[in-house]
């Protein structure tokens, strides 16, 4: 019912976007984000512009380096510590500024692709796609919300150039590593498209039960109309499975054990600029994972103890986010509302000696936030504040803010300060 309501709200607000007189007038770079920041403020800004510790990767870089994951990009990066539980595939967490890893906020495509509680687990996530990777340190929950603790993680995709370019490679390496990648984008400045697919496998790092596979295809598009309307969609499809012989003391002891994600995620962007001052956004999200844990008996003989366990665990996310746009001279003001809805489905049966015994949970939360934000130039001295009133159907109604400044002194291209 949710999903049919937010996916209504959205589309009957990006007809009414669509359909709102554009001033023709406006500047034909409006809607360029190259060079930009789009992740630490609701608008996008030059990197002088921000107070906030931001670090930009970008996947050209990465993949020209041999780097082929999220989690690889990441592990250099000051200020962020990456931890694998085990052999190439096994749940790998990202930590930011001493928070848990569930304090991270990690977005693709400006949605949001953490569990409920907040935890993501980064090996699911390769650079096939990848256009650039956005890094903000610190606090963010006054502008994305109470999961951005102690940073955010903003994966962003590409939509193709002004040819048309195809590309297909494979690798082969050590532990039985195999990575096929295909791609291929084109377009123009108004309209464009990138489809990748990708797959990556290892034989894993144990002499058994340790294989990975991780196949992922994604693709986005962009087309950019004469009357200054944008439109943005993002798919990704992710299939992955991780195999693991040992227990929780590191013993190898299971034959057959393994996880799998199947995770998919589409986001659908509208702008529209109504004048010179003025534009409206709109962003449609909604991700769904399918996921558990297959640990059967070994062989016929394998029955002492607890010697089976299976999981299964559904979980969706369909999200709202509507935002205003409003620049007054050198001072731009934002006004946003956001609904989400998050359901959850949960089953478990674990085979002993003693028999079997399962259980199940089905649960579902909707949330709701306003929030407001400025940014104000004078001079070398860029201003910024904003405020987010978030309520929670399980936890209660939060307020939170936040206020920043930086200063680029003699207007020097190397010195700036921020706080």
């Amino acid at each position: 019912m949710f999903v049919r309501l937010f996916t209504l709200v959205g589309c009957c607000l990006c007809i009414w976007i669509l359909g709102t007189p554009a001033c023709l007038t406006a500047q034909e770079s409006l809607f360029s984000l190259e060079g930009l920041i789009v992740t630490a403020s609701p608008t996008a800004q030059k990197a002088e512009n921000v107070s906030a510790n931001v670090t930009v990767l970008y996947g050209a870089k990465l993949r020209a380096d041999g780097i082929t994951s999220v989690a690889d990009a990441l592990r250099s990066e000051a200020g962020i510590h990456i931890v694998r539980n085990g052999s190439f595939g096994a749940v790998t967490s990202v930590f930011m500024r001493g928070g848990e890893s569930d304090y991270v906020l990690v977005l693709l495509d400006d949605m949001q692709i953490n569990q409920p509680g907040g935890a993501f687990d980064l090996a699911e996530l390769d650079l096939a796609q990848v256009e650039r990777i956005e890094i903000v340190r610190g606090p963010g929950s006054a502008l994305h919300g109470s999961d951005a603790v102690s940073g955010v993680i903003h994966v962003i995709t590409r939509a193709g150039s002004s040819s048309t370019t195809s590309h297909v490679s494979t690798r082969i390496g050590s532990y039985g590593r195999r990575d096929f990648t295909a791609k291929i984008g084109g377009g123009s400045e108004r309209p464009a498209y990138s489809i990748s697919a990708s797959r990556t496998s290892t034989d894993g790092i144990f002499t058994k039960n340790n294989q990975h596979v991780n196949t992922t295809v994604s693709g986005s598009a962009r087309l950019v109309t004469a009357d200054k309307t944008r439109a943005d969609l993002s798919v990704r499809l992710g299939d992955r499975r991780y195999h693991f012989p040992t227990d929780g003391s590191g013993q190898m002891m299971d034959a057959n054990s393994f996880t799998y994600t199947d995770r998919n995620a589409a986001s659908l962007r509208v702008e529209r600029s109504v004048s010179e001052a003025l534009n409206f956004e709109a962003l449609i999200g909604l991700t769904s994972t399918s996921g558990g844990l297959d640990d059967a008996p070994d062989n016929a003989a394998d029955t002492l103890g607890f010697f089976g366990f299976t999981s299964l665990n559904h979980f969706r996310r369909s999200s709202v986010n509507l935002r205003a746009h409003l620049q007054v001279d050198e001072m731009v003001v934002t006004g946003g509302w956001e609904i989400e809805h998050e359901h959850q489905r949960s089953f478990t049966e674990s085979s002993s000696q003693f028999g079997t015994s399962s259980d199940q949970s089905d649960n579902d939360r909707l949330n709701q936030a306003y929030y407001a934000h400025a940014i104000s130039r004078h001079q070398n001295i860029v201003l910024n504040g904003g405020a987010r009133l978030e309520h929670n159907e399980r936890f209660g109604t939060f307020a939170t803010w936040q206020i920043g400044a930086t200063w680029t002194p003699f207007k020097s291209k190397y010195t700036r300060l921020r706080g």
